[in-house]
């Protein structure tokens, strides 16, 4: 039987949640940091890509583990604190019903995932509840009675300096600014996503009169933006900081980047080549990769490009012919085409007479995919495409995007082409970074305001979402 007494009465049921979190971390880590101090191999950085991911991944099973044992040891039920705002009191694996024992054994399991998330994510969430409790009390204040202009105005240079305050302390400490963007960019999703003129909102470089800068701000796409800030309703203005982050507005209205233009029949299937449906949608062979279960060899490209069960090369659209230039068939519609919070993709598999046809090094280079890794803004990426050919690019934005043409929102990052527009016709290739040879997204979309800016899912997302891995 473990015992406890600890018992908080909180005036406010979440800062209470959060600040139990927040010390629990500061344990977890702790201890944590003291295994690891004991195991080089958890506390030096590798050189190598796949070593210092497999490191990375023992430690996050470390930071749970710890997690764990620190919420058994303190009584940290989630559901518990959640419910009453306190730690449970006891735990009887005998006398109690089972139901509440699981219970209890899952909240605890619960506990340990949110304090293996750190000391520093939870300082800064309870910084958030605690602003927003704060906002909360002068409201209640206010009910009942009109607030002055000049009242508000002062609350709103009150915690617009202590956001510039906060915003320079940030400045000085790399680690926690990427720890209060990140937390910055879940807040302004929850916020600003839902709002019917709002197109995407991510994390990328800020843009003042126009010029690029380094500083890393939360971005609010919009699909018209106002001149005279005026003019704008008090509710649809964009905070200028979000717990001491700053935001930018941008005017971005995404659409598909599917074509008619043709393009000429190969003897070699190969990244960057023309391909299509029965309905003559057209875009580009992505990449070709292998089937996790079935371990039989499919292109790779986005579901707008394939509408249908048939794939051919060229496109129809781009010359091809039915059912002659037959090169492809999507096994699973439900299974292999898929349009989600992930991305835009399609996987088909090859058919046997061209599955001894295929290169996997791009169209017209002699460089092929290697592996894949997340996106990072700034990131100087290359693509090959069926329109465009060779395109360099650089990572201005990572985040979450409304795509009209779906209806949905996808998690994508938006990348500026360089040394050509981003053409209509380059749906699904791959933009990769040109040094490691590193797979990085999947392109689908392009801005309508600026045909530079283009979008593109996140290429280890997709791989994952349509159970394949590179060839």
């Amino acid at each position: 039987m473990l015992t406890g007494d600890i018992s908080i009465e909180p005036e406010n049921l979440w800062v209470t949640i959060v600040t139990i979190l927040f010390a629990l971390s500061l344990i977890s880590e702790r201890i944590a940091n003291l295994i690891k101090l004991h195991f080089s191999g958890l506390n030096l950085k590798k050189d190598n890509t796949k070593d210092e991911k497999n490191r990375e991944k023992r430690i996050s099973w470390l930071s749970l583990f710890t997690g764990l044992f620190v919420s058994l040891i303190a009584g940290a039920d989630l559901f518990t604190l959640v419910t009453e705002g306190e730690l449970y009191n006891h735990v009887n694996f005998v006398d109690e019903e089972l139901l509440d024992q699981l219970k209890i054994i899952f909240g605890i399991l619960f506990s340990a995932l949110f304090v293996s998330l750190g000391s520093k994510f939870w300082h800064d969430v309870l910084d958030i509840v605690l602003q927003f409790s704060e906002l909360k009390k002068y409201t209640a204040k206010s009910k009942g009675r009109e607030i002055k202009d000049d009242e508000a105005k002062i609350v709103s240079d009150l915690i617009l300096k202590r956001d510039i305050e906060l915003n320079r302390e940030l400045l000085k400490d790399k680690d926690a600014y990427e720890i209060n963007l990140l937390a910055a960019y879940e807040f302004a999703k929850i916020k600003y996503l839902n709002k019917v003129w709002v197109t995407g909102v991510d994390v990328g470089f800020k843009y003042t009169n126009g010029i690029k800068t380094d500083i890393a701000a939360v971005r609010i796409h919009v699909n018209k933006k106002q001149a005279n800030k005026i003019e704008i309703p008090e509710s649809e203005r964009v905070l200028p900081y979000i717990n001491g982050i700053e935001t930018d507005v941008i005017e971005s209205n995404f659409t598909l980047t599917s074509t008619v233009d043709p393009k000429s029949k190969v003897e070699i299937l190969q990244p960057g080549i023309s391909i299509g449906d029965i309905h003559k949608n057209t875009g580009t062979l992505g990449l070709l990769v292998e089937h996790v279960d079935r371990k039989t060899l499919h292109l790779l490209t986005n579901a707008h490009v394939l509408k249908s069960a048939d794939v051919f090369q060229p496109g129809l659209a781009d010359g091809g012919s039915h059912p002659g230039d037959l090169v492809a068939r999507i096994i699973d519609i439900s299974v292999d085409r898929k349009v989600n919070l992930k991305g835009d993709m399609a996987i088909a598999e090859i058919v046997d007479s061209w599955k001894d046809k295929v290169l996997l090094e791009f169209v017209n280079t002699t460089e092929k995919i290697v592996d894949f890794r997340k996106a990072a803004r700034g990131d100087k990426l290359k693509k090959v495409g069926k329109e465009s050919d060779v395109t360099e690019g650089e990572v201005e934005g990572i985040g979450t995007y409304y795509i009209p043409n779906y209806g949905i929102k996808m998690e994508a990052f938006q990348i500026r082409a360089k040394n050509k527009k981003t053409v209509p016709g380059d749906s699904g290739s791959v933009w990769y970074d040109p040094q490691t040879k590193s797979g990085v997204g999947l392109h689908f979309s392009v801005t309508k305001e600026d045909d530079s800016l283009a979008l593109a899912c996140h290429l280890d997302a997709v791989l994952e979402e349509m159970n394949v891995t590179i060839k």
